[in-house]
């Protein structure tokens, strides 16, 4: 079964996001903050980590940095959720992240992208549920 990691330290973005995800099957699990979310990350591995960057405890691209050297989890797919004033997709991109996704959330370039993603990924059984 798929599974999901969202970072962010905005409780309601978690809740759209677990949200969304949920309509279609895919269960979340949520992290608050960059080193709940390593720690997360090393115990779960998950199918894929949607990340906002502006976390409370460490920058996001830390997050990745910290993932990307790591041979067991440099494969998990990373969607990143930001404002596209303060960070350019290219800058996120060239970080190691596999897609950008601009805040605020449109729920179909969402879904869209998150499949995407997911059907990239070897072993993902996310289905056709996006229309």
């Amino acid at each position: 079964m798929t599974s999901v990691l969202a970072v962010d330290g905005d409780p309601q973005t978690l809740k759209l996001v677990t949200y969304l995800l949920s309509k279609i099957g895919i269960p979340v699990i949520s992290a608050g903050s960059g080193i709940e979310a390593i720690e997360l990350v090393q115990s779960i591995q998950p199918d894929l980590v949607i990340l906002e960057l502006a976390l409370p405890d460490i920058n996001g691209l830390e997050f990745v940095q910290t993932i990307r050297v790591d041979p067991v989890l440099s494969q998990i797919p990373i969607v990143v959720l930001a404002s596209a004033e303060d960070y350019r997709p290219e800058e996120i991109l060239q970080a190691g992240c596999d897609a950008f996704i601009p805040k605020p959330i449109d729920t179909r370039t969402f879904l869209l992208t998150i499949k995407t993603v997911l059907e990239g990924k070897p072993n993902s059984n996310f289905g056709d549920s996006v229309q």
